[in-house]
């Protein structure tokens, strides 16, 4: 994948504060934050044609004429049509979103972003959709409640969604709220955490009634059960009646 080029301004700024590549620490000319062999490095969903769970992008071990569908997604009926992640769960994966999340490194959203347009642009699905409809396609960050927006100081989703929108050329809309303020997932089944978010997403006011589009792309940064994701999604089909489509994007699947 071929990384972004920076304006003449951005340029100048690395002249004076030069950026090292988060990954090995070289010295990255272009201004990245991520060198193109450490972004290669990176274990990709569906690399060197793998195959994956078309419904969680959980990948399989072994080979098949296309990608089937998970023992676990049998079992479910999802509101979204389909997840797409773009790394596998490994640990220099988890260290990149732990330290953009957690260590407020933002200037990593960009590099973020890079992941999971690659993983769009890999799957035939998302690229079909957007060739026939992409006038009418909206991309919408999983929300954070205000509480915790305010003790972390952004909401990965909205950053990583924001670049992707510019780089993609598509609509950006903070279409969902989170109203209610809910304990961390991290260590809870799948049943307990649709538990824990039932009635926790509203509708943003200013979007009410607001549907002139058809298909949805809902970013978050991880895809683990699928049960925020479901959440968001369920939402937005109830309250948007003309939504034809809500494909789910996440840098990592958990």
């Amino acid at each position: 994948m071929k990384l972004n080029g920076l304006n003449s301004l951005r340029g100048l700024k690395d002249l004076v504060y030069p950026v090292l590549c988060y990954q090995c620490g070289e010295l990255e000319a272009n201004g990245y934050y991520l060198c193109q062999q450490c972004f290669d490095a990176f274990k990709k969903v569906g690399d060197d044609g793998e195959n994956f769970c078309a419904s969680c992008s959980e990948p399989f071990e072994g080979r098949f004429s296309e990608n089937p569908t998970c023992r676990n997604c049998n079992t479910l009926d999802y509101s979204f049509e389909f997840g797409r992640s773009a790394l596998k769960n490994s640990d220099t994966a988890r260290a990149l979103v732990h330290d953009f999340k957690y260590r407020k490194q933002r200037h990593l959203a960009g590099v973020l972003a890079d992941f999971c347009q690659q993983a769009m642009e890999m799957d035939e699905r998302i690229t079909n959709l957007l060739e026939t409809s992409k006038d009418e396609t909206v991309i919408v960050p999983v929300p954070l409640h205000w509480r915790r927006h305010l003790y972390r100081g952004f909401n990965q989703a909205e950053l990583i969604s924001k670049v992707l929108a510019e780089q993609l050329g598509i609509r950006h809309m903070k279409l969902i709220k989170r109203k209610r303020y809910t304990t961390t997932q991290t260590r809870l089944a799948r049943h307990e955490r649709l538990k824990n978010l039932k009635d926790a997403f509203s509708i943003h006011r200013k979007h009410s009634g607001k549907d002139d589009f058809k298909q949805v792309i809902l970013i978050d940064d991880v895809f683990t059960t699928g049960s925020t994701s479901e959440a968001c999604a369920s939402l937005l089909k109830k309250d948007y009646a003309k939504v034809e489509n809500i494909v789910v994007v996440t840098v990592l699947r958990g």
